[in-house]
């Protein structure tokens, strides 16, 4: 008998419960996926591995946890869930039965025991999503993680904001509620402002923080994701206070890190810290750099050339790498070591969920800032 997992989703269940099976398949995996609905995966879950749900009904994670004790339940990151990127998802399975990775949510109210939990905070992270606006979101209400989802839109705009706020409603929450609300973002985070660089060299700034406060009454943050990120993993350790994150998306070769330097994030002039596609361009690689960012020995490569300068720079104690087509981390480090005597190497941390460290750093710097 196969290894069951229980998938729920909203609306797109077909196309992903297919896309799932094939990706299982052609892995070799003895896994066989099938939709139910919240309530069927409470009565049923039992009898299957793990229990998966989709970004939308995250937040009734802790609810079907209690119902299924001994059946491990998987909150699908948004990114993860929105490309239909079933290989990803399996990892995350796999990792998660194999014991060598614990769903976040079960270590995130631990890492901020130090915070105020009188506190209620939303914290967004804004991505795209096949050229879509996508946010996703959590809330943290008194000490303990209370709701999480995910909006996809056309564009960014105040229609996107009070979707949100009437999505909130719906939960029981008002945005003037929150004592703060931050929002992660992929440009250029300078103050409140969001800045987009053009194909002309010119800069589109935006301020998205006095756009939210205007609509929503409430006190904003505007934060650089891989920010974001960095700080997710800190809180989630208290080993080190020097981290770094790194992020290299597939098929893209600028990436992207967050820093936490003496337990606090580093930002730089402008918000421009860590946002390295210029530095790509400086990179001599064996192959053309367009190509390396879409395999996976040139992922490699280029991945440690930016860990190189990393290291020979900030130097962190420790660096996080988010990238799916990146081989293990001892292939990365030989790389390294070609270039780097290994007592120069910091320790290298393999990310699978960027999402929700995205968001759980998001929560803490809130939380932070209110207690300043």
């Amino acid at each position: 008998m196969p290894r069951a997992c229980v998938v729920f989703t909203l609306g797109i269940w077909t196309k992903a419960r297919r896309r799932y099976n094939e990706c299982a398949t052609s892995l070799g995996l003895d896994y066989e996926f099938s939709a139910k609905s919240i309530e069927e995966a409470q009565r049923e879950g039992s009898k299957c591995s793990a229990v998966l749900l989709a970004p939308q009904v995250g937040y009734q994670r802790k609810e079907v946890a209690k119902a299924l004790p001994n059946t491990p339940v998987i909150e699908l990151p948004g990114r993860v869930f929105g490309s239909y990127d079933a290989a990803s998802a399996l990892r995350i399975v796999v990792d998660v039965l194999s014991g060598s990775r614990t769903p976040i949510d079960d270590v995130q109210i631990h890492s901020m025991r130090d915070f105020d939990k009188t506190k209620r905070v939303l914290a967004m992270s804004y991505i795209y999503r096949k050229d879509e606006p996508t946010l996703l979101y959590r809330v943290l209400d008194k000490g303990q993680i209370a709701a999480s989802g995910m909006l996809v839109r056309r564009t960014f705009d105040d229609q996107l904001l009070e979707d949100m706020a009437a999505t909130l409603r719906l939960k029981g929450w008002k945005t003037d509620e929150f004592d703060a609300v931050g929002i992660a973002v992929p440009d250029m985070a300078d103050g409140g402002k969001v800045v987009r660089m053009r194909d002309d060299g010119e800069a589109d700034r935006h301020d998205m923080r006095a756009s939210i406060e205007e609509l929503w009454n409430t006190k904003v943050y505007v934060d650089h994701n891989a920010t974001a990120a960095a700080v997710g993993c800190y809180v989630l350790q208290d080993k080190y206070e020097n981290v770094a994150f790194h992020a290299q998306t597939v098929g893209v070769p600028g990436g992207e890190e967050g820093y936490v330097v003496e337990g606090k994030p580093l930002v730089g002039r402008r918000g421009y810290s860590g946002h390295l596609r210029p530095l790509a361009n400086s990179f001599s690689l064996r192959m053309d750099l367009e190509d390396a960012a879409w395999r996976v020995d040139g992922m490699c490569e280029l991945v440690a050339r930016y860990i190189t300068s990393l290291a020979c720079t900030i130097a962190p104690q420790v660096i996080y790498v988010w990238c799916d087509l990146l081989p293990q981390m001892d292939e990365l480090r030989e790389e390294l070591e070609k270039v780097l005597p290994p007592a120069a190497i910091p320790e290298l941390k393999e990310v699978t969920d960027y999402d929700s460290y995205v968001l759980l750093g998001e929560l803490a710097l809130c939380l932070g800032r209110l207690a300043d």
